[in-house]
């Protein structure tokens, strides 16, 4: 940050936390992503740290075109196959969905029925684990604003093991990203309100 010194002289409020303004928040042109390494060397070598069976995924989202390709908003995937553990995305129909593959293959997904807006910062998640009727049963829900919208019940596991490459964010987005969160067990309704 700036020092008191050089706030005062370039005519800025010490006292205030948004004078200067810095963007705090991600700006994309759908032409890129980022890349959080899934493998660090002498730290995480299997890439164990996004290796979850229960999950809660979140972000803040503001679209400024409508998608031309599904928007990718946080994935990871595991070895041999890419299977993917957690998505959380928008579809080329504005609406949300959240999904993940067996170890076999089969793809399990909810999607939303609320589209996102363009030009509105819009808050997305996604949980998967342990439902209302206990441990033998998952459930996998999307979440808008905070509200579980959808969810559906999926008595099966996301696909384990070693890191498929990078844990993505934001691919194919036109607009702006925040607040990427990643929890390793599944929140309840009151705890993703907050």
């Amino acid at each position: 940050g700036l020092s008191d010194r050089q706030e005062i002289d370039q005519a800025t409020n010490p006292l205030d936390s948004t004078s200067p303004y810095v963007m705090r928040y991600l700006h994309s042109d759908g032409r890129g992503w980022v890349a959080v390494p899934g493998i660090v060397a002498g730290k995480d070598p299997t890439g164990s740290r996004f290796d979850l069976a229960t999950w809660t995924i979140e972000t803040t989202v503001r679209l400024t075109a409508m998608p031309t390709n599904p928007v990718i908003l946080l994935r990871r995937a595991t070895y041999p196959h890419g299977y993917v553990t957690f998505e959380l995305g928008i579809g080329t129909n504005m609406l949300p969905y959240t999904r993940f593959q067996t170890a076999g293959g089969n793809e399990y997904k909810v999607e939303g029925y609320a589209p996102v807006e363009t030009s509105k910062w819009a808050r997305l998640g996604a949980v998967f684990g342990e439902d209302e009727r206990g441990a033998t049963h998952s459930q996998l829900a999307i979440m808008q604003d905070g509200i579980r919208r959808v969810r559906d019940v999926a008595d099966v596991t996301p696909a384990l093991g070693t890191q498929f490459g990078d844990l993505v964010i934001a691919t194919n987005l036109v607009g702006d990203i925040d607040e990427v969160r990643i929890w390793n067990s599944r929140l309840d309704d009151d705890e993703i309100r907050d």
